[in-house]
């Protein structure tokens, strides 16, 4: 870099930095070509359903065409979800060779399952879906089976999970049981066997184009973990969900509050600081926080993208831990500028780099991620990332663990909600196994013992964790009443505890805000100071204190909900005989901040509730509501739930029928969601939707009529879009989200939408128009399916040809 390069703290001059780096990485450098075209099995175990069938679908047509079978002879569709009877693929011929390295013969039916789960997996697969249920003691084998077993043809499994030992031919054992159990005779196959991760990846390695398929497809690399820009911004974790920009966060260079970058500033100040050959950068924080997605846009979204997607290398230091040394050490001797991006690397990794790249004449630089850092390194540029919203961080679980249960995913991000030092408290706590499967209590005990915090604090932090967040300095005056009100301790007193509870990084200091973290131990506490209040003092602080505490309060309300009979009480309290007991009270402003909290805490005395308040009501006299934001959010909440559904779907439809229908108002908005066969955010099935049409549709009153039109036209609807996750009631048993299982029961509710579409058609003139104005709008979707002909019926008896 010229002698008059100019730096500035921040962001720092385009023109400066122009030329900072101006040697591209040669992407097939000798020491790395060679690893292309080898496959390893923990590059495809994680393959879901239909990335498995398209793996195995380029395999067989690949060994077909080496061994001069035709491609005609091989068969495999990837509609995946529609019933196979069996079978996922298929491969026969007659003449040429009577077998190849992984054709075991002529005549061969693949069946695939991503995740191996053991023998009784393997051993069901033959048998119909029906009888494959416990209740059902007569075994029937599936077509697929049936049809091969009468050729005298080969039946292969396919998973991704690699299998140790004698775990294939287990499995393949197992297969031979369950056609035996079902009255066939495996010995009529010409052979049974299970291909899993170690076979494919060796299947895959012997031909080039299939490895190199799997190497575009998981990494895309001639490495396989090493990346550019480009790349490195495909993988799941980066990609999905896409990034929402944030342009209020910061990123602290230091202990200083005034020394933070904004979002827009964090490309051009790293760039200008590796401007220097030896030059390093830690960005550290909580593991989950948003390091890698934050430094990934930010160096995507800058002016200086086509120059740092040239220089700079990324790879996770997990699946890199042997090669990172080679690699490195080849970069710092190669005559080019190179960045290396090390991810999850942990502190003394990341130093040991630091030093390599320090070494005389080293041309490399170094960018690190990881949990711990400190504020200022000598030599090296810290950047601390500040703490992420749930949201953010659930989202991250979600994309990077491509196969965690949703259940588990839950767990994990409650423990790493916003939290920073969870995982250093953990480890000094010298429990490894605290972690997803481990209770609340277990977390909050082992968490708070390894802090070492006396009697006082603790309770300090029970009343912080009642709120979302609290501001002692904003409104001295609150804090005070709610310390002495709810911890019986004088507001001074409280905030030392606090202060106190912040060195052991159990209080998250914002500015002037405080609040309990990590989330377990905050709910641990929180409901514990519940079991010691009663509830007319709960229910009489949210009335008398001011609507940022009671707000703050109702927050936290979704991550405790049931398992406090104290806050039950003060739902049934408020809404049966305190304030709220008046319908207009309920669903008007002065109860929209307490509702959508109430159904967390109590949602079936909730139900009842908005069910008696509505119902009361005629739609006339509904339509002479406003209708708040937060009473549609609380109906979501309880469609949510199988339970609820009927009854809540039902307030919509009067609540839709109630406003205007030809505008898109937000209860529009809900009822079609609802409805959508999916993403509709609900447990309910189609059968429970169909229900409440039908009950709904008996109603005289054309206005619940037409809101109905509108259901049955959401029905129909098959571009779905949803943000968010599907949110879950209080503290409930996880519930799944109800998606149709196969491409018939899509074409039924089609169907079934369609034919009352009809008869509503028939019966009601004045709809007609708009019944044909759906109809037509999803006219290109249906004619591709079964429902055809009743979209044809319902033009012509309209005389529209």
């Amino acid at each position: 870099m010229a002698g008059g390069r100019a730096k500035h703290v921040g962001g720092g001059t385009e023109e400066a930095r122009s030329h900072a780096l101006i040697q591209p990485f040669p992407g097939n450098a000798a020491g790395l070509k060679g690893l292309m075209f080898t496959v390893r099995p923990s590059e495809i175990e994680h393959f879901d359903g239909a990335e498995l069938v398209e793996l195995l679908r380029a395999l067989l047509y690949a060994e077909a065409r080496k061994a001069g079978v035709p491609l005609r002879n091989v068969d495999v569709p990837l509609q995946i979800t529609i019933a196979d009877g069996g079978q996922d693929a298929s491969v026969h011929w007659e003449n040429g060779e009577a077998s190849t390295a992984y054709f075991p013969g002529r005549d061969i039916v693949f069946q695939c399952k991503a995740t191996d789960h053991g023998d009784s997996q393997w051993k069901k697969e033959v048998w119909t879906k029906q009888s494959q249920s416990k209740k059902v003691k007569a075994k029937v084998l599936n077509q697929a089976i049936s049809d091969v077993l009468a050729r005298g043809g080969t039946y292969i499994g396919v998973t991704a999970t690699p299998l140790v030992g004698t775990k294939a031919e287990d499995r393949a054992t197992a297969i031979r049981d369950g056609i035996a159990e079902a009255g066939g005779d495996p010995t009529k196959l010409a052979s049974v066997q299970v291909y899993d991760g170690n076979k494919l990846s060796a299947w895959a390695t012997d031909h080039p184009a299939v490895a190199l398929w799997v190497k575009e497809r998981k990494a895309g690399i001639p490495l396989a973990a090493f990346s550019t820009l480009d790349r490195w911004g495909k993988r799941a974790d980066i990609a999905t969900p896409p990034f929402v920009p944030s342009p209020e966060r910061k990123f602290s260079l230091g202990s200083s509050a005034n020394d933070l970058l904004d979002f827009d500033q964090l490309a051009g100040r790293i760039v200008d600081h590796l401007s220097d050959p030896g030059a390093c950068v830690r960005i550290w924080g909580a593991s989950g926080i948003g390091k890698t997605r934050a430094l990934h846009q930010a160096l995507s979204s800058n002016t200086l993208r086509d120059q740092v997607a040239a220089q700079f290398i990324f790879c996770d230091h997990r699946e890199v831990t042997g090669h990172i040394w080679d690699v490195a050490n080849h970069l710092k001797n190669a005559p080019y500028a190179a960045v290396l991006v090390v991810d999850a690397c942990p502190w003394e990794d990341s130093r040991r780099l630091f030093e390599l790249a320090s070494a005389a004449d080293s041309q490399l630089r170094v960018i690190t991620l990881g949990a711990e850092g400190r504020d200022q390194v000598d030599g090296c540029l810290m950047i601390r990332v500040h703490p992420s919203d749930r949201a953010t961080i659930k989202g991250i679980l979600g994309s990077g663990l491509k196969t965690t249960p949703p259940d588990v995913l839950d767990q994990i991000a409650a423990l790493c909600d916003g939290f920073p030092r969870l995982a250093v408290l953990a480890a000094s706590a010298g429990d490894k196994g605290f972690g997803v499967r481990s209770s609340a209590h277990d977390v909050a005990e082992k968490i708070l013992k390894a802090a070492g915090i006396e009697h006082n604090t603790i309770r300090a932090l029970e009343c912080l964790s009642l709120f979302e967040y609290l501001a002692p300095d904003r409104e001295p005056s609150d804090f005070d009443t709610l310390s002495e009100t709810l911890v019986h301790m004088k507001g001074e007193l409280m905030y030392e505890q606090l202060v106190i509870a912040a060195e052991q990084h159990l209080v998250d200091r914002n500015h002037d805000s405080m609040a309990a973290q990590p989330l377990p131990i905050a709910n641990y506490l929180a409901l514990r100071r519940l079991r010691y209040l009663r509830p007319s003092t709960v229910s009489a602080f949210l009335t008398n204190t001011s609507s940022a505490c009671r707000d703050s309060m109702l927050a936290r309300w979704r991550s405790l909900g049931e398992r406090s009979p104290t806050l039950v009480e003060v739902v049934r309290s408020h809404i049966l005989g305190g304030p709220l007991q008046e319908v207009e009270a309920l669903l008007g402003e002065k109860g929209a901040p307490y509702l959508a909290a109430f159904v967390h805490a109590d949602p079936n005395t909730m139900m009842g509730v908005l069910h008696s308040a509505i119902i009361r009501k005629s739609i006339d006299e509904l339509a002479l509501l406003d209708i708040s934001d937060a009473l549609l959010d609380s109906l979501r909440l309880l469609a949510s739930r199988k339970q609820t559904f009927r009854p809540t779907t039902g307030l919509v439809l009067r609540l839709a029928a109630a406003s205007d229908l030809d505008a898109d108002t937000p209860v529009l908005q809900l009822l079609r969601r609802l409805f959508q066969v999916a993403l509709a955010g609900t447990e309910a099935d189609d059968r429970c939707r169909r229900e409440t049409l039908d009950e709904t549709l008996e109603d005289n009153d054309p206005r619940m009529k037409r809101a109905c039109v509108e259901a049955l036209g959401a029905m129909l609807t098959t571009h779905m879009t949803r943000f968010g996750d599907f949110e879950q009631v209080g503290t409930e048993p996880y519930r799944s989200e109800w998606l149709p299982q196969d491409h018939e029961v899509v074409v039924s509710y089609f169907s079934w939408a369609l034919e009352r579409l009809l008869d509503v058609w028939r019966t009601v003139l004045s709809l007609r128009s708009r019944i044909e104005e759906i109809i037509a709008a999803d006219l290109r979707t249906l004619l591709g399916f079964e429902t055809a002909p009743h979209y044809y019926h319902l033009r012509e008896r309209s005389g529209r040809r």
